[in-house]
């Protein structure tokens, strides 16, 4: 079952990624060994990101098209983006709904 799960990830990975990859035994190896390698925060990419979304005019688009052009943008960014949480297990604070809600915010400034 290992040797099948092993194949198959290897077999989705694009052929010039994939002769970089060392063999591993286990699918669970091979899965952090990937993760590991590709898994960088792209900052380059948040940044050109932060740069189209101030440039962002509205133009000649029609307001949906607009506001579906800025959604689009702030929704990879968000991606880019993780939310911290609290890991001690005990927050009142409510630190989750906190930073979501400024992360709202910032769509406005």
């Amino acid at each position: 079952m290992q040797s099948m799960l092993v194949s198959w990830i290897l077999n989705t990975i694009e052929p010039t990624l994939r002769s970089t990859i060392s063999y591993m035994e286990t699918s669970k190896e091979l899965w952090e060994d990937i993760k590991e390698r590709f898994s960088i925060v792209n900052g380059p990419r948040i940044q050109q990101l932060k740069i189209e979304l101030v440039e962002c005019k509205q133009g000649r688009m029609t307001m949906v098209n607009y506001y579906g052009k800025l959604k689009t943008l702030w929704d990879e960014l968000a991606n880019y983006k993780q939310i911290l949480t609290c890991t001690c297990g005990n927050c009142k604070c409510d630190i989750v709904t906190k930073l979501e809600k400024h992360r709202e915010k910032e769509k406005i400034r």
